[in-house]
């Protein structure tokens, strides 16, 4: 199986394919998540949705999604069942494409293990999102077990994504270090 991945993203990690997705990303990030974000925290005292914190108790959770109103959280479902998985699939097809580029093409050999990591942030993000719409379609009713479960899981989520990025880059520094010290001496 790792063989089939593999190879698909490798022929698919293509300079047009890189630069098209850091494009949707970037449409993601600044137009359409802003966007589907308005249409919950409009007329709210709310500046940010809750899945953005990185980490929130049960007594954090349950003021903010009761300030969104029937409204707000009817409006956050349906964002989290569209925007949001689309944009998790995204970033994650991204990180794996650049971690293929630096790997496969580049011969950063201490990317190697990484490489597939990224492909579990959009099974967190969905577990993430399905456990969010529990709450806040049960809403009034509190779960605070669960929303104390879910904002470790979004911390951990967070938490990995930052490792990932901190071992790519540290990784992609130290093999070029190393590529330069190998062409000077």
């Amino acid at each position: 199986m790792e063989k089939i991945l593999r190879l698909f993203f490798r022929t698919h990690a293509t300079l047009i394919n890189i630069s098209f997705l850091l494009l949707l990303n970037a449409v993601m990030i600044l137009v359409i998540i802003p966007e589907a974000s308005q249409g919950v925290i409009m007329g709210t005292e709310q500046s940010e949705l809750i899945d953005r914190f990185f980490f929130f108790t049960s007594a954090d959770f349950y003021p903010v999604i009761s300030g969104y109103g029937d409204t707000g959280r009817t409006n956050y479902v349906f964002m989290l069942l569209t925007a949001d998985i689309v944009f998790s699939i995204l970033y994650s097809v991204l990180l794996v494409f650049l971690a293929v580029v630096f790997y496969e093409k580049l011969n950063f050999t201490s990317l190697k293990k990484w490489i597939f990591f990224p492909l579990i942030f959009p099974v967190i993000e969905g577990l993430e999102n399905v456990l969010l719409i529990f709450l806040l379609v049960s809403y009034p009713v509190k779960h605070p077990l669960l929303a104390n479960f879910l904002g470790g899981s979004i911390m951990l989520k967070w938490c990995m994504l930052f490792s990932f990025l901190l071992v790519f880059f540290s990784g992609a520094l130290l093999t070029f270090i190393k590529y330069v010290k190998k062409k000077a001496t």
